[in-house]
């Protein structure tokens, strides 16, 4: 992991001393680099830790600990992803991410990964089967989108989708609800649904 460094810097906080026991020396992606901090390229934590010595600073391995390297780019992971639209009266029904899973505690509506085989129809009732202990009939679709996350890229389709046997359960999510198009606004959503959310209100709002 410390052998690609090529974009990371070196800076010395401006007007500062090196003493022992602290560290006087900040390391950040170009990206991420303050203004006004001179900054000298490291190509390795060897030439990082030779600059620092020869810098008057002490504390070279702190130094290496906190260089942050650039991963390399690797293609994005790209998902196929389905949601239900369920909706009783003005209410629609979203549920909440658990507090260990990416995006923890935000609201979604239900559904998940297309896995491989599989028409959107048949993910969806199984999602809605596992998560939720119902069984649905999916209908139409109500919007497709894509949204670009840091690690993945998902096609997410939104589906009106009926509710044929049982009622929701808790058995995944950290809570379940039954919400007006105005209540959502208040509601922490994950970021790939603000657009869905934006279509409703001028839908159904």
């Amino acid at each position: 992991m410390h052998g690609q460094l090529s974009a990371c810097h070196v800076s010395r906080i401006a007007g500062s001393r090196p003493r022992a026991g602290s560290l006087h020396v900040k390391a950040s992606c170009r990206a991420f680099r303050r203004p006004g901090l001179p900054a000298v390229p490291c190509r390795s934590v060897h030439e990082a830790a030779t600059l620092c010595h020869h810098g008057g600073y002490e504390n070279a391995c702190q130094l290496i600990s906190v260089l942050l390297p650039v991963p390399t780019e690797l293609p994005a992971v790209r998902l196929d992803v389905v949601a239900a639209l369920i909706r009783r009266g003005e209410r629609f029904f979203v549920c909440q991410r658990p507090a260990s899973k990416n995006l923890p505690l935000h609201w979604e509506f239900p559904g998940g990964k297309v896995e491989p085989g599989e028409t959107h129809a048949q993910a969806l009732a199984r999602e809605c089967r596992e998560e939720l202990a119902i069984e649905v009939e999916v209908g139409e679709l109500e919007i497709q989108i894509h949204h670009e996350y840091p690690d993945r890229s998902i096609a997410l389709s939104l589906y009106r989708t009926r509710i044929t046997a049982g009622e929701p359960q808790r058995l995944e999510h950290a809570a379940l609800a039954w919400v007006r198009i105005e209540e959502m606004a208040s509601l922490p959503f994950c970021p790939a649904d603000l657009v869905i959310l934006e279509h409703l209100q001028k839908r159904y709002g």
